[in-house]
């Protein structure tokens, strides 16, 4: 191949059209595990241009030019080096494979340069003039335009390192959408870098944890607190909040312990899948973010969980007296709030009550499934006006929860 080649832009319409360029692995796929120095990792890139129409006959590449790096997330999997290959009808005049260095200071051996100037040591994919026939995708079509091998030099115990192919910002790419040919220099084009392929080690990290029965609802497994069996514990691998097929799920003991044996490094989300009659107290997120190198252990990822109630709401003041809290209407604190047992409109001995806090909000949390009539001790030099009847009656089942239980309070000139 000749030396570096920079075609000329002419002055071309303007229209919206993208270039975005993945790494695959040969075959597709994008995750690969690395176990082994010497190991080799054989990848591909593909170049995806789309237009803003439907038809994907009009679509080409004729250049594009960047860089592959491996980059290391916490510690990464695995060090090596990548080299790469222009195949045709990429390899025109003006083609190169790219020149193999350390781009990211990371000690691997990447290809490409950090010297957006000139064109030299980038992976240069030319085409002697505009390729059509590419693969067909939905609105356009992808062109491979190198390929590419990583070489374990050793591993680490990192989480896992991810080769990608980085654009060159400036003159980086010359295709064609819509039928018009145009470049990334255009307005309302798009240059970017696509998905990468991610390497791990072989899983062997470890999850553990507990679900118990927080009597108290305090989050904390501390006194007459056990375990419980019956859930089920899983991996979010979509931070979507729900168990999907694919998954990794586990039931836990009959004690309400689980363990996630042989995890390959990563970062994970821990939840655990809903169960009627009960509601988690803690964590507070509601899941566990877990990040794992090899061979770490995740411990003490516990889940509390209690079948006692919860009812939450807010005392504040209603200057306008419209009997509802309006947005800038404030909270009142110390304002003491108390379940009415025997439903007699005085708050006796063994009434459970609560103390506003400094925004207004009170919370009765360890009551077992039943009704409920909360009330509020009125205060002197302050007229209630919310709720209608002065108290909420409250039906809860086993672990429910009912929120914006309202008392609003006039001031008295």
């Amino acid at each position: 191949m000749s030396k570096s080649f920079v075609e000329p832009l002419e002055s071309r319409r303007l229209l919206s059209g993208s270039v975005v360029v993945d790494t695959r692995l040969v075959g597709g796929g994008a995750t690969a595990t690395v176990s082994s120095v010497g190991q080799k990792i054989d990848f591909e890139v593909w170049a995806t241009v789309t237009g803003s129409d439907a038809d994907n006959t009009n679509e080409g590449l004729q250049i594009a030019i960047g860089s592959l790096l491996s980059s290391n997330v916490a510690g990464g999997s695995a060090s090596g080096t990548i080299s790469s290959t222009v195949p045709a009808p990429f390899n025109a005049n003006g083609s190169q494979n790219g020149s193999q260095v350390d781009l990211d200071g990371d000690g691997d051996l990447d290809v490409g340069s950090n010297n957006n100037a000139s064109a030299s040591g980038f992976v240069f994919a030319r085409s002697a003039s505009m390729t059509t026939s590419g693969t067909p995708v939905t609105g356009g079509q992808s062109f491979k335009i190198a390929t590419g091998s990583f070489t374990v030099g050793s591993l680490l115990n990192g989480v896992s390192t991810v080769l990608s192919f980085r654009p060159r910002v400036g003159d980086g790419t010359v295709f064609e959408a819509d039928g018009t040919t145009t470049s990334n220099l255009a307005a309302g084009t798009v240059w970017a870098t696509g998905a990468g392929i991610t390497l791990k080690r072989p899983g062997a990290a470890s999850i553990q944890g507990r679900v118990f029965n927080d009597k108290n609802a305090n989050g904390i497994f501390d006194g007459a607190d056990t375990g419980i069996d019956g859930f089920r514990v899983f991996l979010d691998e979509n931070a979507n909040g729900t168990l999907d097929t694919g998954e990794i799920s586990k039931p836990v003991s009959t004690t309400g312990t689980y363990t996630f044996s042989s995890v390959p490094s990563g970062i994970y989300r821990v939840r655990e899948v809903f169960r009627e009659g009960w509601r988690q107290t803690f964590p507070a997120l509601g899941y566990y973010q877990v990040t794992l190198a090899y061979g770490a252990a995740a411990r003490s990822q516990s889940f509390a969980n209690t079948d006692t109630v919860l009812i939450k709401g807010n005392v504040f003041m209603d200057a306008n007296v419209n009997h509802k809290k309006d947005a800038l209407e404030p909270g009142l604190s110390g304002w003491m709030l108390y379940i009415d047992h025997n439903n007699d409109g005085i708050l006796n001995k063994g009434d459970d009550w609560a103390l506003s806090d400094a925004k207004g909000n009170y919370r009765f949390f360890n009551l077992p499934a039943g009704t409920y009539v909360v009330r509020i001790v009125q205060q002197a030099g302050y007229r209630q006006t919310a709720p209608a009847g002065g108290s909420h009656t409250i039906t809860l089942a086993a672990g429910g929860t009912v929120s914006n239980k309202y008392f609003g309070e006039k001031r008295l000139k």
